[in-house]
């Protein structure tokens, strides 16, 4: 994507914009999942997701700012997330069987 002044751009919808910074995003994601995907697995790696995660909901839990207890919490809940559901998960263990 290369740059473009502003008084050379096409006027667009806050809407249009919204679009294309959502589908951007979306190609990004798919290029994370993709490598994600395709590299090996890390021994622990779920276990070292999993005690981060229950370390953050720990610690969300005793923050004194409703910021950071957010923050703490919904990263905590996704790196509980992800050592459940990730490719050698619980899951993932549960579907071989």
């Amino acid at each position: 994507m290369s740059y473009v002044p502003a008084s050379q751009r096409e006027t667009s919808s806050p809407g249009a914009a919204a679009q294309a910074l959502l589908g951007r995003a979306g190609e990004v994601l798919g290029q994370i999942k993709r490598f994600d995907d395709q590299r090996p697995g890390v021994p622990g790696e779920h276990w070292f997701a999993f005690g981060t995660g229950a370390a953050l909901l720990l610690r969300g839990r005793r923050a004194t700012s409703p910021a950071w207890r957010a923050a703490a919490t919904v990263g905590g809940a996704l790196f509980l997330l992800r050592a459940v559901s990730g490719r050698d998960g619980l899951l993932a263990r549960l579907k071989r069987r």
